[in-house]
C-alpha cells in the first residue's frame, strides 16, 4: 500500500479550478511513487538508483509548483534549476546548493556510458544523505509553495 507523504493536496490552485487540483494532485502522487521506489532502491542496495528517484521526486514536485503558480504544465526538462525558477522559489543557500548537486547526479544516471564511476561515489552513508536531504527540500517546497 502506498504511503501518502503529502497527504491531500487541499486548495492547491490559484485559480480555484478543481480540474487543476486534480492536475497538481496528479504531480504530487508521483512524488509520493517517486520516495517509495527511491527507499525501495536503497534497501535493495541500488543506491545509485535511489538517486535517481529522489531527483525524480524533486523534479515532479517542483513540476507541481509551476502547474499550480501558473496554470501551465512545465516544460518536459529534468533541470531541477531552471524548474526551480519558473516555480519562482528561492531556497536557502543549503537547499540551493544540494539541489544543485542532485542536478548533476542525476545526469548521469540516463546515460549507461556515464556510469561507470558515478556508481562508485554512491555508498550506502552518501545515499542515505542523499534520502534525507531530499526530504527536506521537498518539504520546503511544499511549504514554501504552499501545496
Amino acid at each position: 500500500e502506498q504511503v501518502d507523504v503529502w497527504g491531500p493536496c487541499r486548495g492547491v490552485s490559484q485559480r480555484g479550478s478543481m480540474a487543476m487540483n486534480r492536475r497538481v494532485q496528479s504531480w504530487i502522487d508521483g512524488v509520493n511513487d517517486a520516495l517509495e521506489m527511491a527507499d525501495s532502491s536503497f534497501a535493495s542496495g541500488k543506491f545509485l538508483w535511489a538517486v535517481f528517484f529522489c531527483h525524480l521526486a524533486v523534479e515532479k514536485m517542483l513540476k507541481a509548483v509551476v502547474l499550480n503558480r501558473t496554470g501551465e504544465v512545465a516544460p518536459k526538462t529534468h533541470n531541477l534549476m531552471h524548474l526551480l525558477k519558473l516555480g519562482q522559489l528561492s531556497p536557502p543557500k543549503e537547499a540551493l546548493d544540494f539541489l544543485g548537486q542532485l542536478n548533476t547526479f542525476s545526469v548521469p544516471t540516463r546515460y549507461p556510458d556515464e556510469l561507470p564511476g558515478i556508481e562508485e561515489m554512491f555508498d550506502r552513508k552518501k545515499t542515505s544523505d542523499v534520502l534525507e536531504k531530499t526530504r527536506n527540500a521537498l518539504e520546503w517546497i511544499r511549504e514554501s509553495s504552499r501545496l
